[in-house]
């Protein structure tokens, strides 16, 4: 299949943020037979700008066979008969970003990403998927705009990250809290001195290229379902594209005031729209299904696979592609 990928840069009314947008050229969806129904936003993750996405681009927005088309999530997309991705990058990350703009919240991104699927790009409906930030802020989409989404998928679960919260844990669910308080003991650093002085860090991240290179790099060598050896997984072109993603914008900064709008905020009411997730084994944080329905009472997809980590489009594209798709057919 020929594939050709559009990059287009939108601009808010309400704002001062740029989005990268990957969308499919009308030319092909001249092609179809069948006009398109729905569209889907893809967000991506923390250290995992929109633009390193692009190997999954392609076979979302597939349009032969079954069609669908979606946003994915700290890119957004939409699913629907045909499909278009719609991958913009989180305002403070990569070019989402000018000096001097106004920060933003997970609540506040997921307010810019409904208007920017509907009121700028004219979808009625659509369909989201995210993971890291991108899980929270598609999870917000899904509890404020439900009347616009046909669903959501998310691989990273928003849900309280609260040791104390299971009583009567299985065996499964001692070994996920065992996991959740190594994390929060040891492994949650960046996010405290991001959410409580990110200007601090921000003069060396936006100063010194070997100190930005070494506060992402060692996060994808911990993340990466890689056995400690991450050049098994990716390539070292791949891990300096990420860098270089920060560092000639210079959004480290910036990118790291999500931390200090969002932390304070958080919400966990439960998302009333159709959810899917994918859990894969090297997640940062893992949840029961039992754990999950609290927040996803809607839940109609869960499967947890055998390979893959936080950065699961990117270490494992085929699997995340195959499980994104088989969630959405369920809920077009």
């Amino acid at each position: 299949m020929h594939l050709t990928l559009a990059l287009a840069v939108v601009t808010f009314v309400i704002g001062v943020d740029n989005y990268i947008v990957a969308a499919i050229l009308p030319d092909i969806a001249a092609d179809l037979d069948e006009p398109v129904a729905a569209v889907g936003l893809l967000a991506s993750a923390y250290a995992l700008p929109t633009a390193l996405l692009a190997p999954v681009f392609g076979p979302l927005s597939d349009r032969r066979g079954r069609r669908f088309s979606m946003l994915l999530g700290l890119t957004l997309f939409t699913i629907a008969a045909a499909a278009c991705v719609v991958a913009p990058s989180l305002p403070g990350y990569v070019f989402s970003f000018r000096p001097g703009q106004q920060r933003f919240s997970v609540e506040r991104i997921a307010d810019t990403f409904a208007r920017l699927m509907t009121e700028v790009l004219g979808y009625p409906r659509f369909a989201a998927q995210g993971g890291d930030w991108g899980g929270f802020v598609t999870s917000r989409l899904g509890l404020m705009h439900r009347s616009l989404l046909y669903g959501i998928h998310v691989n990273l679960l928003a849900v309280r990250r609260d040791p104390k919260m299971l009583q009567n844990p299985s065996a499964e669910e001692k070994s996920f809290l065992e996991q959740l308080n190594h994390w929060l003991k040891e492994e949650t650093g960046y996010q405290w001195i991001q959410g409580t002085r990110p200007q601090t860090l921000a003069y060396a991240l936006t100063d010194s290229p070997a100190g930005l290179a070494a506060w992402i790099a060692e996060k994808f060598w911990s993340w990466v379902d890689c056995d400690g050896d991450l050049f098994t997984v990716l390539t070292r072109d791949e891990l300096l594209d990420n860098v270089m993603l920060y560092w000639l914008p210079a959004t480290g900064a910036s990118s790291a005031r999500l931390y200090w709008e969002s932390m304070r905020t958080a919400n966990t009411d439960p998302v009333p729209v159709p959810v899917g997730c994918s859990q894969f084994p090297h997640e940062v944080y893992r949840s029961s299904r039992r754990w999950a329905e609290t927040r996803y009472p809607d839940l109609r997809w869960w499967h947890e696979l055998d390979k893959g980590g936080h950065f699961a489009a990117l270490e494992q594209p085929e699997i995340f592609v195959d499980e994104v798709r088989s969630f959405f057919r369920l809920v077009r």
